[in-house]
């Protein structure tokens, strides 16, 4: 409230100082996932996920325009320009780009090291050799000496016999197999004799280096042919060791790898080899084998220094104007228009790159601050609790992905049919189904937000489409402005009717803006824009229940299917507690006409009211509207009669949890009473009360807690002054206005308004309209002729009965709810 002044007793505490409030049921998980969930940081992170989602689904292309022709296809419809857009010529880039590749000298790999490596193979081959033939004649001589021993011959053994039993050692065979591996593969019959006859001699493999030095003096390549047109054209030259460039003078005819044999054979005599004529084809077949292009062309690099040109060669575009047109219905697609429909193919298909994504994101970030700051300067609900925000932001985030949904079957239909223009699929976007949830889940002011919001994602994800951002605001802010016209599930299909009509209209209004004739060749956008009118009511009356059930949101054709009075609980209520059932439809009209006063939520209180007494169908004869000539209270205690009257309130809301009445209803029937006193029994057993320690009055209170909103606030008031207008005698609008007056005082400085947002100015306004109300309920009635009794003239001039007097009937209360008047009912 603005103004309060609340009162120290009243404050709604145990004995223990705790507070005593209705707790809500949950495991152990609830309270890390609820302070989780109101942290400060929520928001934002909240926030940043949605920025992030919105930016990928804005710079992410999932539809791409496809016209499915080829070279030499008839155009079945004329192909436009939809914008001025710079396409690129591929045939002429791609020219210029294999002049460049064209330009690229081939590379070639130095082996500069083969020579030394050779080398060092061939004197390795025969230092081995030459070991293994020492070690094998060793053991064969030793061998041969110790059979001779045994024989008692005579101890002299020719070289001969040792190299001749080595060389038949399968060992020595395997030494001389490793030897050929070395030396590029198997020995030759005729050469491994050879070698067996000169024992190996290093003087051998100097011959063998000899002829390798002569070859690679001339350099060797794999393909002459192909060497001679690159050398022709330039040859760059990289050390394969290190895979610099290197200088290199070209050489005018190396050897190919396949001559080298024979040009070994040639050379032999002029080399001065030790080895006989007959020996020399053996070395030089040998010596061939050793042999390695020296001269190797890399082709990997050689492709690689040609892309990297071609990259470099910007490409030749030219620019189409919005609207040209490109190729003819019925006209055959040359080359040439293929090759352009390609490039806007190309044109439409939207990269990820981090540029666009992060551009975007700056975009939505800043729509996003100035949403929020909306939101905290005027208050907007959607700021109340965190569910409120993930409706909000999972509401536009779905907006956001059914627009990106809706251009992706757009240019399927459109790719199907090939005769309506992409741009008219457009219309059949459902663009207002954000914001008709948001009205009746959310209400108006965050519906009005979220028309604005989703006017601005469909801007950002139709680039140019002008009068599609134009129709989410129109659809958005009718959604927002008929917010208090969902209490039917029939009224989404009235609104999306509406919505369908609002778009046709305005669809054909930016098409007459072009001209009549172009309004008249373009009519399919009428029809189309009003069927998307109707998409959002297929989409929102497919998804409300799953969010309503999701977020645990309690809309008003919810609460309409409560106020149903076939509901089990009120039929309970009636069949068991009568009096307190017509006390609630009486309570009811109270609170709805003060609800429309103040701008509360009328339908919530009313409902609110069917159910807050509900927990009397325990016990219903404790309370005197339920009650007849026995008064049960008058056999207790006053203390035992104020836990019977505390109960109703726990046993009302176990019977709404059985029931799975909804949260906004659960808390009305905890706070009608709020932590109020019962004051007719407490001042009961101050009178019965005889002990010097007195009687404790938070015995005598209600558990609370106090009214946290505006609908309990007015509910409490209500219930009050309807209990407390059936003690009256004189019902006359003075007297219900002195009532009226004493019952809000009471509650005002009892401290009972004091967390509910009521000001001074509201109280007025709802003291006016339940005095409205019980004017209708207390009004005068004509006495007929033929209904004997005692008449009066009322202030007005109607006869009436004149009623009993005090005292007549049932001990008086001066207000049975709440806690108003000087003493309270036994029955309350």
């Amino acid at each position: 409230m603005a103004q309060t002044t609340g009162s120290a007793k009243a404050s709604g505490r145990n004995k223990n100082g705790t507070s005593r409030k209705h707790h809500q049921r949950g495991g152990k998980w609830r309270p890390a996932f609820t302070s989780a969930l109101e942290s400060d940081l929520f928001p934002w992170v909240l926030g940043a996920l949605l920025v992030v989602f919105l930016s990928a689904l804005m710079t992410t292309g999932l539809s791409v325009t496809s016209f499915n022709y080829q070279g030499g296809d008839i155009a079945r419809h004329d192909i436009k320009a939809p914008r001025d857009m710079r396409v690129e010529d591929v045939a002429a880039s791609e020219v210029l780009r294999q002049k460049a590749r064209d330009r690229v000298p081939p590379h070639y790999d130095i082996d500069s090291k083969q020579r030394e490596k050779i080398e060092r193979q061939i004197r390795s081959a025969f230092e081995q050799i030459q070991k293994a033939l020492i070690e094998y004649g060793a053991v064969v001589r030793n061998r041969l000496l110790s059979l001779r021993a045994e024989k008692k011959q005579g101890a002299l053994i020719g070289e001969s016999m040792v190299f001749r039993e080595v060389f038949l050692s399968p060992d020595f065979g395997a030494e001389e197999n490793n030897f050929g591996r070395i030396l590029g593969g198997d020995l030759s019959p005729a050469l491994l004799a050879f070698l067996r006859r000169e024992r190996y001699d290093s003087w051998v493999g100097e011959d063998m280096a000899r002829l390798a030095r002569a070859v690679l003096g001339r350099g060797v390549v794999s393909d002459n042919h192909l060497y001679a047109i690159h050398n022709a054209k330039g040859i760059i030259f990289r050390d394969i060791q290190t895979g610099s460039r290197v200088p290199f003078t070209a050489l005018p005819k190396p050897l190919e790898l396949r001559e080298v044999e024979g040009f070994l054979l040639r050379q032999a005599g002029a080399l001065g080899l030790r080895a006989e004529a007959p020996a020399r084809p053996l070395l030089a077949a040998q010596a061939a084998n050793l042999i390695q292009p020296t001269l190797n062309f890399n082709i990997q690099a050689t492709v690689e220094a040609q892309r990297a040109a071609a990259a470099k060669v910007p490409s030749v575009s030219h620019i189409i104007k919005d609207g040209e047109m490109i190729v003819r219905e019925g006209a055959r697609i040359s080359e040439n228009q293929l090759m352009t429909l390609r490039a806007l193919e190309r044109e439409g298909r939207q990269g990820h790159v981090v540029d666009n994504f992060m551009g975007t994101a700056l975009l939505v970030a800043i729509f996003l601050i100035f949403a929020w700051t909306a939101a905290h300067r005027y208050g907007l609900g959607i700021l109340s609790e965190p569910k409120s925000i993930g409706l909000f932001v999972l509401l536009l985030a779905s907006q956001a992905a059914l627009i990106k949904a809706g251009i992706f079957l757009a240019h399927e239909f459109q790719g199907s049919s090939g005769v309506i223009d992409v741009g008219t699929y457009y219309y059949i976007i459902p663009l207002a189904t954000a914001s008709m949830l948001a009205a009746i889940l959310q209400g108006r002011s965050t519906a009005i937000l979220m028309a604005i919001m989703s006017a601005v994602v469909a801007g950002l994800m139709l680039p140019g489409k002008v009068y599609l951002t134009l129709l989410a605001l129109e659809g958005g802010v009718y959604a927002a402005i008929n917010w208090k016209g969902y209490r039917q599930r029939t009224s989404v299909l009235l609104a999306g009717l509406m919505i369908g009509i609002a778009n046709a209209v305005l669809v054909f209004g930016f098409n007459f803006q072009e001209g009549l004739n172009f309004a008249m060749a373009r009519w399919m956008d009428v029809p189309l824009a009003f069927a998307g009118g109707i998409a959002n009511i297929i989409v929102v009356s497919a998804v409300m229940p799953l969010l309503e059930s999701a977020f645990k949101v309690t809309t008003d054709m919810k609460l309409i299917e409560l106020s149903d009075q076939n509901h089990p609980l009120l039929r309970q209520l009636v069949v068991r507690a009568p009096g307190t059932y017509h006390h609630s439809l009486l309570v009811g009209n109270l609170a709805e006409e003060a609800c429309e006063a103040v701008e509360a939520n009328p339908l919530l209180a009313r409902v609110g009211a069917y159910f807050h007494d509900v927990g009397k169908i325990v016990k219903p004869e404790y309370f005197i509207e339920n009650q007849d000539a026995v008064n049960r209270h008058d056999k207790l205690s006053p203390s035992m009669s104020s836990l019977i009257l505390i109960s109703h309130v726990k046993e009302g809301l176990e019977m709404a949890r059985t029931y799975k009445l909804p949260s906004e209803i659960t808390d009305l029937i905890c706070q009608h009473h709020g932590t109020s006193l019962i004051r007719y029994f407490f001042e009961k057993a101050k009178e019965q009360d005889s002990s010097d320690q007195g009687v404790r009055e938070e015995i005598f209170r209600y558990p609370g807690p106090r009214p946290q909103s505006r609908e309990a606030g007015i509910m409490m008031l209500a219930d009050m002054t309807e209990a407390a207008s059936r003690s009256l005698t004189d019902t006359s609008p003075a007297h219900l206005a002195g009532l009226v007056e004493r019952i809000f005082q009471m509650a005002f400085s009892d401290g009972q308004l004091d967390e509910c947002d009521l000001t001074l100015r509201h109280l007025s306004q709802i003291q006016e309209a339940f005095l409205r109300v019980l004017a209708g309920i207390y009004h005068h009635r004509v006495i007929y002729p033929d209904q004997p009794g005692p008449e009066r003239k009322g202030a007005n001039g109607d006869l009436h009965h004149k009623p009993p007097k005090e005292g007549a009937g049932r001990p008086r209360a001066a207000a049975q709810a709440g806690g108003g008047g000087s003493r309270r009912s036994p029955v309350n």
